[in-house]
């Protein structure tokens, strides 16, 4: 009867560890996912910056993607908005970079949402003013690898201003013309 405890004993005792041991492994693992995740998000982050960061400067989204991406990681795209106040639609042009989980660019622009794990999306509006020209780059970040699908983790804008000096001469020329008459 003593030896039929002893062996009991030990077999409640590997069954708290088997049990332990399960849960542990899980939380190993959900920690891994978590640092995966959060590695592709800090390196996407990083690229964001450059990407605003350069477009603030030249106010062109081809030289930015040529420059920090390379053209032919790029997929373009067009996208149709209609104005609210007007009802006129105006184009706008962008692009798609879509990136493994080595944070490499996937250049083939055909299946690449299925090898990819981030993505991002650059879409450049322009507006005339009297001055010069208003450019704004919307930059989307989305994971891919997440269990309801994509999953949009990053939305923001990067802005210049291009100065047309000729047209604004010719404005304030135009303007002190018709103040002096």
């Amino acid at each position: 009867m003593p030896h039929n405890l002893f062996f009991i004993e030990l077999l409640v005792v590997l069954l708290f560890f088997a049990v332990s041991g399960g849960v542990v492994m899980n939380l190993f693992a959900s920690a891994d996912v978590r640092a995966r995740r959060n590695k592709l998000t800090e390196q996407t982050m990083l690229r964001v910056q450059s990407v605003s960061e350069l477009y603030a400067v030249c106010g062109d989204m081809d030289k930015t993607v040529d420059r920090i991406f390379g053209m032919a990681a790029c997929v373009p795209f067009t996208q149709t908005q209609t104005v609210e106040e007007t009802g006129e639609q105006k184009s706008s042009r962008g692009y798609t970079i879509t990136f493994n989980d080595d944070m490499y660019p996937l250049v083939t622009p055909d299946g690449i949402r299925d090898y990819g794990a981030v993505e991002l999306l650059l879409l450049e509006t322009e507006e005339n003013m009297n001055g010069g020209t208003f450019h704004k780059l919307e930059i989307e970040a989305v994971t891919l690898f997440s269990n309801d699908g994509a999953e949009l983790f990053y939305e923001g804008v990067s802005t210049a201003y291009i100065p047309d000096y000729e047209a604004a001469a010719a404005a304030e020329e135009s303007e002190v013309y018709e103040n002096a008459q």
